[in-house]
């Protein structure tokens, strides 16, 4: 391959396009940034079509393709991961968080769902783009170990096969002696508002972190991985 000098190349162009979610849907594609994201995508089995790095592409190319100040040393394009509703139905442990918008909250996320055995992880409503190049860094190497799939309707195909827990500011059971031995499914709620009244009204049942007197709320991916990582001591 002959070495990138020019912003106008064809292929730079469709790197840089895939700094928009519209043509990250449209094509079906994401844009890996840094040797970590490109690892995962590896090892989740994903088709990578396309790979720059500064051995041959310029400096001012890879700074253009670089949705962050400093240029990582590779960027990739790859296909993006294709999950069914089948594949989510078969998993004992699924999160889901509703209207998250942080990108970064939602990497740390997945993170702190590989880390604990959190199978899957469902997004409802008005939701940050999962395959956002900055969702992807935030994952720090984790992206495509937990599927991640939007739902609305479809969740009415888990009724007879997952328990709806909602977590709750206040008035829940305590985390420390609830049962999660059944299929569940944990929904989180935004920090701002919390769980819709669509989430609540199907819950099985409620769970509260108890939380030092004078302390209103913390961050939503704390939170999620305090909640994981104390399902995951219960075996």
């Amino acid at each position: 391959m002959e070495r990138i000098t020019s912003l106008q190349n064809p292929l730079v162009k469709e790197f840089v396009s895939l700094h928009q979610k519209k043509y990250r849907d449209e094509q079906a594609l994401v844009l890996l940034e840094g040797e970590k994201s490109l690892q995962a995508a590896r090892e989740a089995g994903l088709e990578v079509l396309h790979i720059l790095s500064f051995e041959n592409a310029d400096t001012k190319v890879m700074e253009k393709i670089s949705t962050t100040k400093s240029a990582p040393k590779v960027v990739a394009i790859a296909k993006k991961p294709q999950y069914e509703l089948s594949e989510f139905k078969k998993m004992a442990r699924i999160a889901l968080f509703e209207d998250i918008k942080d990108a970064g909250n939602l990497g740390t996320i997945v993170r702190a769902a590989c880390a604990f055995g959190i199978e899957g992880i469902l997004l409802y409503g008005d939701c940050t783009d999962e395959f956002s190049p900055k969702v992807l860094r935030s994952t720090a190497g984790c992206a495509f170990k937990v599927p991640i799939m939007h739902a609305g309707a479809e969740l009415e195909e888990f009724k007879k096969t997952h328990a709806f827990i909602a977590t709750v500011v206040e008035g829940g059971e305590s985390l420390k002696s609830s049962d999660f031995s059944d299929n569940f499914i944990l929904m989180f709620g935004s920090e701002a508002s919390g769980l819709s009244k669509n989430l609540t009204n199907i819950c099985n049942k409620k769970i509260t972190l108890n939380m030092q007197k004078g302390t209103e709320s913390i961050n939503l991916a704390l939170c999620a991985g305090i909640f994981f990582y104390e399902i995951s001591q219960l075996g």
